[in-house]
């Protein structure tokens, strides 16, 4: 039930999506598996890419979107439900504060803030890949199958509430910035 659920939910938070990139997507990790970093060594890139082959030009960004916040005090993730949505229902806060944003094609250097000050690199804990599927959009990504987006996981714990953003530029023509922005209360 869970998992259909965010299906809709990350549906109805992206209208840009609708279509052709109706997603099929399980829900995110459990908050409190998610405290481990990204790893951004030589040997977790080579990993990461050993299963991905390149079949064309990467798309550039056509959208992203914030899809959930989770904390510990809200009880877990509060998927974004509605298109253009400015600010969480729920309060959020605790010892684990976590934002999940989709970005549908490739940007170079993603940029996170909260209140107008950028995070650290450390900030972005995960990545997840998005792939075509001839039903929509997975994370369960197949040989074969083309990589069009990512999920991206940021660690906002010890904080409270605040204003979240999230841009990145593509890497390629027309070389676009998308944001997103969510008011966490």
């Amino acid at each position: 039930m869970r998992s259909s659920l965010t299906a809709a939910l990350l549906l109805l938070a992206s209208p840009c999506m609708a279509g052709d990139w109706a997603p099929a997507l399980s829900e995110f990790m459990p908050l409190e598996s998610a405290t481990g970093r990204l790893d951004r060594s030589a040997a977790g890139a080579a990993t990461r890419q050993s299963v991905a082959v390149a079949h064309a030009p990467a798309p550039p960004i056509s959208q992203v979107a914030v899809l959930a916040v989770g904390s510990t005090q809200a009880g877990g993730w509060e998927y974004m439900t509605s298109a253009g949505q400015l600010s969480t229902v729920l309060d959020h806060g605790g010892s684990v504060l976590r934002v999940v944003v989709r970005q549908i094609g490739y940007g170079g250097t993603p940029v996170a803030s909260l209140w107008g000050t950028a995070l650290s690199r450390d900030a972005q804990y995960d990545t997840e890949r998005l792939c075509a599927t001839p039903g929509g959009v997975s994370k369960d990504c197949l040989p074969g199958q083309t990589i069009v987006g990512w999920l991206y996981y940021f660690n906002l714990d010890g904080q409270h509430d605040g204003e979240f953003a999230f841009q990145n530029t593509s890497l390629n023509a027309p070389f676009n910035t998308a944001r997103t922005s969510i008011r966490i209360r």
